[in-house]
C-alpha cells in the first residue's frame, strides 16, 4: 500500500510539470525509461553496497546512450538517489492513467476466446462510453480459457459475462447451499 501511494505521488508530481501538449510524447520516453531499468539493473541501483557517485554514473552513461528528455532525466536522478528506482514501472502506468483522465480518455481490456468482430467491438466500446461517460480505447486480448462471452475490465472495475464467470458463480451458490 505504502508504495501505491509514492507512485501516486511521484507520477502526479511529474504530470504537473509537463506542458499539457507533450504528455503523449513524454509518455513514450517514460516507457523507454521504465523498460531501460530491468530488475537485475534496478538491484543495482537500490543496492546500498553502491555508492550513489557510481549510480548516477550509471544513470549517465544510460543517458548518453538514449538521451532523455530534462524532465525524465530529473524523475530518474531523484528516484536513484531516494532509493526508489524499482517504482520507475508503477511511475509509468499511473501516469498513463493521469494523462488518461486529463483527456477524458479511458482504457478497457475486453477479453475474449476469439477475436470480436468490428461491429461487436464498435458496440460495447459505445456502451461503455455511454456508461463511463468519456471516450474508450478497446484491448483486445484473446484468452484461450474462456469458454465463451467476455470479460470487461477498466481500472478496478469488471464486468464478466463469460460462461466461465457464471459457472464459477454457480458453484460457489451451490457450495454454500451445501455447507449450510
Amino acid at each position: 500500500m505504502k508504495s501505491i501511494k509514492l507512485i501516486e505521488r511521484y507520477a502526479d508530481a511529474f504530470i504537473q510539470n509537463i506542458p499539457k501538449d507533450r504528455y503523449s510524447e513524454v509518455a513514450e520516453d517514460l516507457k523507454l525509461a521504465a523498460d531501460a531499468f530491468e530488475d537485475h539493473v534496478t538491484k543495482f541501483l537500490i543496492s546500498d553496497i553502491v555508492d550513489e557517485e557510481r549510480k548516477i554514473a550509471y544513470l549517465e552513461s544510460v543517458d548518453s546512450k538514449v538521451n532523455f528528455p530534462k524532465e525524465i532525466k530529473n524523475l530518474l536522478v531523484v528516484l536513484v538517489r531516494r532509493n526508489r528506482i524499482d517504482l520507475i514501472h508503477g511511475i509509468y502506468f499511473e501516469y498513463i492513467r493521469l494523462m488518461n483522465r486529463s483527456y477524458n480518455k479511458g482504457y478497457v481490456t475486453v477479453e475474449t476466446r476469439y477475436p470480436l468482430s468490428d461491429s461487436v467491438l464498435t458496440e460495447i466500446k459505445q456502451a461503455l462510453k455511454k456508461r463511463f461517460k468519456q471516450e474508450i480505447a478497446i484491448n483486445e486480448k484473446l484468452n484461450p480459457e474462456l469458454i465463451a462471452g467476455v470479460i470487461i475490465k477498466k481500472d478496478d472495475f469488471v464486468i464478466d459475462l463469460s460462461v466461465n464467470g457464471r459457472l464459477s458463480k454457480i458453484r460457489s451458490t451451490l457450495l454454500e447451499k451445501v455447507s449450510n
